[in-house]
């Protein structure tokens, strides 16, 4: 598994953890620490960190006077409510960066804007297909979450179908090898075709 964390400097991280928290739409909460704090999709991911400018002597974070903040950086975030966030990011900003637009490459729309330390942000809406799969393995999670097999079935692949019975299968050996097996959808037609009683069974 891996994950990547994007830190950048920040002047104050409560005031840019809420901004961050209103572009998203996510619910506020303050950064666990003054200097520091994780921006959490609601699964738990870590969409960025905010680190405040000189705090525990990290080279790179030392400083916004050492260069531009944002400097050969793009935070490009692609997510899956674009139309409820672009009211969102125009009542942050006096005027985005980009207006919506298509963008060719992704084949999905796109506006960009600066976040209060000076970075540039573009927000990207999900295709279509990436937020079906994405929802799709949501609602799987959520339903083992809650120990409904047959949902979560349903919701990796709407065209498999959760059958609820009691199955066995019976081995035929011989030499100590198993030469033959044959499945059965109820447990008695397995014994009545082994010729053997329920309480013989394993």
């Amino acid at each position: 598994m891996r994950r990547t964390w994007t830190i950048i400097g920040v002047a104050d991280v409560p005031a840019s953890f809420k901004w961050y928290q209103s572009l998203f739409g996510l619910p506020e909460t303050a950064p666990a620490h003054g200097h520091f704090g994780q921006i959490l999709d609601s699964d738990g991911t870590v969409l960025l960190c905010l680190h405040e400018w000189g705090a525990h002597e990290h080279p790179s974070l030392t400083s916004p006077d050492h260069a531009q903040p944002g400097n050969g950086l793009l935070l490009f975030f692609r997510i899956d409510d674009f139309d409820l966030a672009l009211p969102r990011a125009r009542a942050l900003v006096a005027q985005l960066e980009e207006e919506p637009h298509m963008n060719p490459s992704t084949g999905t729309m796109e506006f960009s804007l600066r976040d209060p330390d000076g970075y540039y942000v573009t927000i990207s809406a999900l295709s279509a297909s990436l937020a079906a799969e994405i929802e799709a393995v949501k609602e799987t999670y959520a339903a083992i979450n809650r120990n409904d097999i047959p949902a979560a079935i349903k919701a990796f692949d709407p065209q498999m179908e959760w059958i609820d019975g009691r199955f066995a299968d019976v081995y035929t050996f011989r030499n100590g090898k198993a030469i033959q097996m044959r499945s059965f959808g109820e447990r008695q037609e397995a014994l009545e075709w082994a010729g053997a009683k329920a309480s013989d069974a394993i």
